[in-house]
């Protein structure tokens, strides 16, 4: 019984957090901005950008909300030194993943949302 205890102690803890895969597009280095400074948007901006990066965030099957997904994008946007994410389409993979405990193997199902930002700097004035 202790064993279960701990074992779902450990996936409680590890699933509250999110993974980010960042590609980048520009090697130019900038000084982070403030996270409360980058912008989202769902479209291309009329100004003219240059795309530096882009960020895939994933709740590993964890289900949390696209929410937190969104703000993981944008702390990476601000390490990155990003004026903006243009923010994709949400994916959602499923399958099943086995859980052995003891002898016996559990199938659970496994749901992956992920959501995808392109992280842009505007280019006026440069």
């Amino acid at each position: 019984m202790r064993f279960l205890a701990l074992l779902f102690f450990a996936l409680a803890t590890v699933g509250c957090t999110t993974t980010s895969d960042v590609r980048h597009l520009d090697s130019t280095p900038r000084a982070p901005t403030l996270h409360s400074d980058v912008a989202v948007l769902v479209e291309e901006p009329s100004r003219p950008y240059t795309a530096i990066a882009m960020v895939e965030a994933s709740d590993q099957g964890w289900g949390l909300g696209l929410e937190e997904l969104k703000q993981k994008i944008l702390k990476e946007a601000a390490a990155l030194g990003g004026d903006a994410v243009i923010l994709g389409t949400e994916a959602s993979l499923s399958g099943t993943d086995f859980v052995p405990i003891g002898d016996t193997s559990f199938g659970v199902d496994d749901v992956e949302k992920k959501l995808i930002g392109k992280v842009i700097v505007y280019t006026e004035g440069q």
